[in-house]
């Protein structure tokens, strides 16, 4: 289980890599501040959400072994 966690935060570091870094890099070109704040803020929240649920679902995991 800690395993898929793994590979799903490396999935998402990629999928943040290769697809919002070049949206992060027109909107800083064109100074539209608001917008890339509202982006980091959005990109921050997401990865805490999936975080959260992540550790939820390896604490629920392991309240299902030890039943």
């Amino acid at each position: 289980m800690i395993g898929q966690v793994s590979d799903t935060l490396s999935f998402m570091v990629m999928f943040i890599n290769t697809h919002l870094t070049p949206i992060l890099v027109f909107l800083m070109k064109s100074i539209n501040l608001y917008a890339v704040a509202a982006m980091l803020l959005s990109l921050s929240l997401s990865l805490s959400l999936s975080l959260s649920l992540s550790r939820f679902f390896v604490s629920f995991n392991t309240l299902l072994q030890s039943l």
